[in-house]
């Protein structure tokens, strides 16, 4: 749902409302803090969940990922310039 969904349509999921009424009373700056770390580490622990079910249905290892951030695939700009400059010059 998107926060326009909710000015036009003036409903709110089950999970915002109960966070409405958390913050519908005086809260301290220690206990933002305390929330914000909360739900820091509920979706980091979800994204590694979910990380960690990718790797399972796809078959990766750890150590290949690793060895993917090790990999050179890109481009070598400066010999295909050369290569286009070569082919320019041949026409």
């Amino acid at each position: 749902m998107q926060a326009t969904d909710i000015l036009v349509n003036g409903r709110f999921t089950p999970a915002q409302l109960e966070l409405l009424k958390l913050f519908a009373t005086e809260t301290s700056e220690e206990d933002l803090k305390m929330i914000k770390q909360f739900f820091v580490q509920y979706l980091a622990k979800k994204a590694f969940d979910a990380y960690d079910a990718a790797l399972d249905k796809k078959g990766y290892t750890v150590e290949e990922i690793n060895g993917w951030s090790k990999e050179h695939n890109r481009t070598p700009y400066e010999s295909y310039r050369k290569f286009l400059a070569s082919k320019k010059g041949k026409s």
